[in-house]
């Protein structure tokens, strides 16, 4: 199948799939199951919950949502793969998760 839209890193805020602005079908790729499983449902898009341009199983450090603080959204955005997130806040609160 050939996408008109494909996002990376989806998260679950400004996202392609719930923009109005964007036509066409598309692909959105989130790691993160938590995250992914609150993007609304599409016509023409598929869901994938995987890590992009990695081979295997991998560490997800990512913010469990009942973690993230009330005034700073932008945290559930955050993740890194194998290794702590740079950002201080966002490690102090992360959790790792395997994903492939």
């Amino acid at each position: 199948m050939r996408y008109s839209n494909i996002e990376i890193g989806t998260a679950n805020f400004g996202t392609l799939i719930e923009s109005k602005d964007i036509k066409g079908n598309g692909l959105s790729i989130e790691p993160n199951k938590e995250l992914q499983d609150l993007l609304k449902d599409r016509e023409g898009w598929t869901k994938v919950n995987a890590a992009v341009g990695y081979d295997g199983v991998a560490k997800l450090y990512r913010v469990p949502l009942d973690k993230i603080p009330s005034d700073k959204k932008w945290i559930g955005g955050c993740s890194s793969i194998n290794e702590p997130h740079y950002n201080k806040e966002v490690r102090g609160l992360a959790e790792p998760i395997d994903v492939t």
